[in-house]
């Protein structure tokens, strides 16, 4: 039995697919989301509230918020249930190795799009070819953008702020640095996609301390303008925690920005590349009316690394990030695969 906790979006896609292969338990605290999926065992609640039939699980993907997830990680973790983790908590995914160790179990984290599939093709291009600059460009883009946002909302809202507010670690020079995301507002052009403007991102993650190597940065695209106005906003303190009047500026922002969740047709780009252009590969993915492409990118990878979790590819004991994974060969062709079925195109030199 596999668990899924939390219903998204992603989450609920992730306990879709998995039920068609697997028994599947489905836990969120809102009934009209676990009902949603009459395909698996629901429980309305958290972990603790059917701790006994989750105990059970030979597996549990995680796919709640950030904020909230680390807690209930580490207690499946202690139960000795293998977790694969695509929450992105702040927290580092190394601290929990010892817990996950000492129960016997498996920590997969971050393992969704970026970082997730990031990670895996970029460890591969820095594995196979002692690649020493790399270059990660990424996003999640409206097919239609809508004024005035200039973006649409494909996971979730409080992540989207995240990006804008959270500093990012990059190595520069064999160091990591910190920098902040909207200090930098470049221009990039991908072949075949048009020109968009990056930001720096924050997610690089565990490849930080597992790639041994001179410069690594995620580069985050948008639409033209998007950037701008989200800084501008930023510099005005509406992505401030400062308590007004009993709610804060950001909480009125999430709820503004999550009028404008998309509706399926979004694109998405992962370009990873070597300093000098000579290695790189591209994955593409269209969204529609069933699924946007983010949730897609993202699912996809986390139902088919608990696939091969469950079937006894993928063994360890503590904490095994996602670019661990691609050095085996079977198991990153495997997760390609899947990808292709799900409607994505990957082309890669190396």
């Amino acid at each position: 039995m596999i668990s899924v906790i939390g219903l998204g979006n992603i989450g609920s896609m992730i306990a879709k697919e998995l039920s068609n292969h697997y028994e599947v338990t489905a836990v969120d605290s809102e009934r009209s989301k676990v009902e949603q999926i009459p395909e698996a065992r629901g429980i309305v609640g958290d972990i603790n509230d059917a701790a006994g039939i989750i105990r059970r699980s030979e597996a549990a993907v995680v796919a709640l918020p950030g904020q909230v997830a680390y807690p209930y990680v580490k207690k499946l973790l202690g139960w000795g249930i293998n977790v694969i983790d695509i929450s992105y908590s702040p927290q580092n995914p190394f601290d929990l190795a010892e817990t996950a160790r000492s129960a016997g179990a498996l920590y997969i984290p971050d393992c969704g799009f970026a970082p997730g599939l990031s990670n895996m093709i970029a460890y591969r291009l820095y594995k196979k070819y002692a690649a020493d600059e790399i270059e990660i460009v990424v996003g999640g883009l409206p097919e239609s953008p809508v004024e005035p946002f200039l973006h649409s909302v494909t996971w979730s809202v409080e992540g989207l702020i995240d990006e804008y507010t959270r500093k990012a670690s990059i190595i520069s020079n064999d160091r990591i640095k910190r920098v902040n995301p909207l200090d930098e507002i470049g221009s990039i052009s991908i072949e075949g996609y048009g020109d968009f403007e990056y930001f720096t991102s924050d997610g690089l993650r565990t490849l930080l301390s597992t790639a041994k190597i001179s410069s690594l940065s995620e580069k985050t695209i948008r639409l033209k303008g998007h950037l701008e106005r989200m800084k501008f906003l930023q510099d005005m303190g509406y992505f401030s925690d400062e308590k007004i009047q009993g709610t804060s500026p950001r909480k009125v922002s999430e709820h503004i920005f999550g009028r404008y969740r998309s509706s399926g047709h979004d694109l998405c780009i992962l370009v990873v590349r070597s300093g000098d252009s000579s290695k790189h590969s591209i994955l593409i993915a269209r969204g529609n009316e069933n699924r946007t492409a983010m949730s897609m990118l993202t699912g996809t990878p986390a139902a088919s690394v608990s696939r091969l979790v469950v079937e006894g590819k993928i063994t360890g004991q503590g904490t095994v990030p996602p670019e661990f994974i691609a050095e085996n060969d079977d198991n990153y062709s495997a997760i390609m695969q899947d990808l292709r079925k799900a409607g994505a195109s990957f082309d890669s030199n190396f």
